[in-house]
């Protein structure tokens, strides 16, 4: 299944051959620690291997001899997951990771090294959390967007109260009612459940924006 076009795509060589560019490899490795090392590779046979040497996380071709676990993903997965479009969970849910070697858990373990090697963002650390600034909220049109920007860029999140006008929630839900009625459970981007009755209900809908202008410029702002 290939998304709409969101971001950017990355070419699979180039991208790898340019890690060592960005300088996050040292921080990166903090998240790999205890994780044998991962190979993810093309149908084509091109392939990179993620280990931690000497401190850093380094990406070498080819599959290397201790990689524990091979992901198999096409070139335009790949791409979506480099720039962070889907996550692991969503290739998942998505049916476009197989695996030559090791399980969706060690895969899933890796993310945040790899979400670090590739985006320099901090593998998250609970203990360094600050409770109290973290529940902070903030008052759209009141508090600057720097402020707000700031608060994501440390915890992930920010609380913002006064966003949206009742109106625009109300067109919201029409656009998820219509999402949700378009959704089938053979679709990749939906999750189901069987009811008592035995009719089968939708309980989650990923990737929305991706069919809604409407959720998409929401997620722009």
């Amino acid at each position: 299944m290939k998304l709409r076009q969101i971001a950017e795509p990355v070419e699979f060589d180039a991208f790898h051959w340019a890690l060592h560019l960005r300088g996050t490899g040292r921080s990166a490795a903090r998240g790999a620690v205890g994780l044998e090392p991962l190979a993810i590779r093309l149908p084509d046979g091109r392939a990179w291997t993620y280990r931690v040497v000497g401190g850093e996380l380094v990406a070498n071709a080819g599959v290397q001899a201790d990689a524990g676990t091979v992901v198999v993903l096409d070139a335009d997965a790949f791409s979506d997951f480099a720039t962070e479009v889907v996550t692991v969970p969503g290739l998942a849910v998505m049916g476009r990771v197989s695996y030559d070697s090791g399980s969706y858990a060690a895969f899933d373990a890796w993310e945040p090294a790899l979400r670090s090697l590739y985006h320099g963002r901090p593998v998250f650390d609970p203990a360094s959390v600050d409770r109290a600034a973290a529940a902070r909220t903030f008052r759209w049109g009141v508090d600057s967007t720097a402020e707000i920007g700031a608060q994501v860029q440390r915890f992930g999140f920010a609380v913002v109260r006064g966003v949206l006008a009742r109106h625009r929630v109300a067109q919201l839900s029409a656009e998820i009612e219509r999402i949700r009625g378009d959704a089938r459970s053979d679709d990749g981007r939906s999750w189901w459940v069987t009811a008592p009755n035995g009719s089968d209900l939708v309980c989650q809908l990923h990737y929305t924006s991706l069919e809604s202008d409407l959720i998409a410029d929401l997620e722009r702002d």
